[in-house]
């Protein structure tokens, strides 16, 4: 399916809507090396989804052989007269090999690459370290000297284990010197945990080219989830001998040499804590003589900081950019709830504040409320919102860009093209390198006699969306309407926090209304929120005075004590993308403010079909009008697993 969306400049990444010279690899000529590997991802009456993973050489552009990982990933569907291909997806990566041509005068050739590699470089820029293919290796540019850090690769290459990679490596810190510390998530390939899943915390002496286990941390769950729970802060102190991590809002310092575990804090929520990337910074709220406090802690230093605010204001943590603290203002008047009854800490004005306790900017407009920010790729992004009694009803969002450039500029990671291979990417230097072939070195691995496995009990109330596409996990999200998002973008399935479907791409009928469903208006005093999980409450043969219950729950609750089933909540997604809940015969309830809603029961290609509780009639309307009418919520929808 060819089309304008394709990338037709790479060969790394190839999609179903590249064109056919590049779906067949353009000039390159691969060949097969080993084994072809299935996974059946999804197998279902609509469609089945299988992952190949294989090995393919071809000469590069020096003439050379070069080794690449392909993951190539196909959905179809079986039809009467023929086999329709849904969705289909294939990235290549380039095995680095110092026995090819790998530097140049301007720096270390990657090739085929994933153009989100990760890399570190130190403050001199003259040494950096990257991840490629699941390796990660370390360059001394005044050494002229390649470091294999580390793999699961054996030399010979041939074990079926070399190339799992149900695992990730991260690069969590790296020092003036080139000493780091990183981590490796998900499923151990090989050495003393073989066969276990969990994140194990490596740090590497540059020094004595040594890599020294730190701690190992197991569980039973997917590499993204791990990555999510278990890697919120891992910052090891190699002066102290000290590793402090974060797991499940419970901060741990581990002291090896004296084989001591402290819970520094433990009972933190989402929300009421954040790490800086390199997870030397910690700012969490903590309660001192009733008031709630802001606290900053700086591993490096085992030191700790108040931030000072007026009296009667609480900060919100919202995130580092670098060492800069960034935090919202909020007053106990701010205090509000969603369009669903959940809490809201709304925020009235933002700050950036740096490591001298000075504040560089204040952000703040007079009427809007911040409702929660993320930070990434030099941007602030700000959720906002106005509140209209107690109620935080959703507006546009805002954005704060940092202008400000890394000191370090010495090393980027940029594109460059051949006509053979096109798109690829290296390490440019500032100042170049010596066009020459530089020695290649293996890391020793040290044993550790005392035990570094860290336990933890799992939060059993943590609520995420999963989204799984293109035949591996690709997301979590708390907000299931994000998860939507990515998985529409995939085609692919939202899983909710129960582990049951919560969407689908395609998986429904053309066209569904469900005539179960009929007409009807709010009861005497009933908002037609309340009229609306009435009437879905009814339809499960249910019956309930809700509008008393509302008080003291919210509509999730409610549902969820009723149905004896699991409730979905989603924000900012389409109307459109609520047909695939539809058609399982679900009435979805849809907000158009804090106490007034309607119910959608059918839908067509192009339009939806609801009922309006206020006057008790059934409309048929386009999906971009439904949504315009939603806006005042955000876009909210709140249905349930039937």
């Amino acid at each position: 399916e060819a089309n304008a969306s394709g990338d037709n400049s790479t060969l790394q990444h190839v999609t179903i809507h590249s064109d056919l010279k590049h779906s067949m690899w353009g000039e390159l000529k691969p060949e097969i090396v080993g084994d072809l590997h299935y996974e059946i991802k999804e197998t279902k009456t609509a469609y089945t989804s299988v992952l190949l993973n294989y090995q393919v050489q071809c000469a590069g552009d020096n003439n050379k052989e070069e080794l690449f990982n392909v993951k190539e990933f196909f959905k179809v569907s079986y039809g009467k007269e023929r086999i329709y291909l849904l969705e289909y997806d294939r990235t290549t990566e380039e095995i680095f090999n110092t026995s090819n041509v790998v530097l140049s005068s301007k720096g270390i050739i990657l090739g085929l690459a994933d153009k989100n590699l990760a890399y570190k470089v130190n403050e001199k820029g003259t040494i950096v370290a990257f991840v490629q293919a699941n390796e990660l290796w370390n360059y001394n540019k005044e050494k002229d000297a390649f470091t294999l850090v580390f793999s699961f690769a054996d030399a010979e290459k041939e074990d079926v284990r070399n190339w799992l990679d149900h695992h990730s490596i991260q690069l969590l810190s790296m020092e003036s010197d080139g000493s780091m510390t990183f981590s490796v998530c998900g499923y151990m390939n090989r050495g003393i945990h073989e066969g276990e899943s969990g994140i194990a915390i490596y740090y590497y002496d540059i020094s004595k080219n040594i890599v020294e286990e730190v701690a190992f941390i197991p569980s039973n769950d997917s590499r993204p989830v791990i990555e999510s729970e278990l890697s919120e802060l891992a910052f090891y102190n190699k002066e102290q001998g000290v590793l402090y991590t974060m797991v499940d809002g419970t901060l741990l310092k581990v002291a090896f040499e004296k084989n001591e575990r402290t819970v520094l804090i433990e009972g933190l929520q989402k929300g009421q804590y954040v790490a800086s990337a390199d997870g030397r910074l910690l700012a969490y709220q903590k309660t001192n003589n009733g008031t709630t406090e802001t606290e900053i802690w700086d591993f490096a230093e085992d030191s700790k900081r108040i931030v000072e605010v007026e009296s009667g204001e609480v900060v919100v943590p919202l995130g580092f950019v670098g060492s800069d603290f960034v935090y919202g203002i909020s007053r106990p008047e701010d205090v509000g709830v969603d369009v669903l009854g959940s809490k809201v800490q709304g925020m009235n004005r933002l700050e950036i504040r740096n490591v001298k306790d000075k504040v560089l900017k204040t952000y703040q407009k007079q009427g809007v409320y911040i409702l929660a920010a993320t930070i990434g790729n030099n941007q602030i992004t700000l959720k906002q919102g106005t509140k209209s009694g107690n109620v935080y009803q959703e507006t546009t969002e805002d954005y704060i860009t940092n202008n400000e450039t890394s000191a370090n500029e010495q090393v980027k990671l940029d594109s460059y093209w051949t006509d053979l291979k096109q798109t690829q990417y290296r390490f440019v230097f500032a100042n170049g390198l010596k066009d020459k072939k530089a020695k290649t070195m293996k890391t020793k691995q040290m044993l550790v006699e005392a035990s570094t496995t860290l336990e933890f009990e799992k939060d059993a109330n943590a609520k995420y969306y999963f989204v799984y596409g293109l035949g591996e996990q690709k997301g979590i999200f708390e907000n299931g309407g994000d998860a939507i998002a990515l998985a529409d973008a995939l085609s692919g399935v939202v899983i909710s926090p129960k582990q049951n479907y919560a969407w689908e791409d395609g998986n429904r009928v053309s066209w569904y209304r469900n005539f179960e469903v009929n007409r009807f208006t709010p009861n005497a005093g009933e908002s037609t929120l309340a009229a609306c999980v009435r009437r879905v409450l009814a339809y499960e043969g249910k019956k309930v005075d809700v509008a008393s219950e509302m008080g003291d729950a919210s509509v999730e609750q409610i549902m969820e004590k009723h149905l004896k089933t699991e409730a979905l909540r989603f924000r900012g997604c389409s109307s459109e993308s609520m047909r695939y809940l539809i058609d399982k015969g679900v009435p979805v309830i849809a907000m158009k403010d804090g106490s007034n809603a309607i119910l959608l029961i059918g839908y067509d290609a192009k339009t939806v079909t609801y009922i309006e509780p206020s006057s008790g009639s059934i409309f048929t309307s386009t999906f971009e009008k439904v949504d315009e009418m939603l806006a005042g919520s955000g876009k909210t929808f709140i249905a349930y697993v039937r």
